[in-house]
């Protein structure tokens, strides 16, 4: 996988819990920032946490550069199975 990142997976976190957003743009500090502008309540406390593949962003997620998208659930990413590509866990075919 290369070292440069295409998005992140921004968490926010405050006394009710945490979300997770998955975030399409470069700059950790400026995905973090977006999340702050974006979201409601989200100045308490946010943190880009993973960085995201060109392949995770434009492929799986289907994100734009710029966009956002909130996490819903547990399946930010697919399942743990055999193999992996770019980072993230391949499922197996059904």
């Amino acid at each position: 996988m290369s070292d440069q990142a295409f998005g992140w997976i921004v968490e926010v976190t405050n006394g009710a819990g945490s979300r997770k957003y998955h975030v399409a743009v470069r700059n950790r500090v400026e995905a973090a920032d977006a999340v702050r502008r974006r979201v409601v309540g989200a100045a308490a406390h946010v943190e880009a946490v993973t960085m995201l593949s060109k392949r995770a962003v434009t492929v799986l997620l289907r994100l734009k550069p710029g966009e956002m998208a909130e996490i819903l659930g547990q399946a930010a990413l697919p399942p743990k199975k055999a193999g992996r590509v770019d980072g993230f866990d391949l499922c197996p075919a059904t």
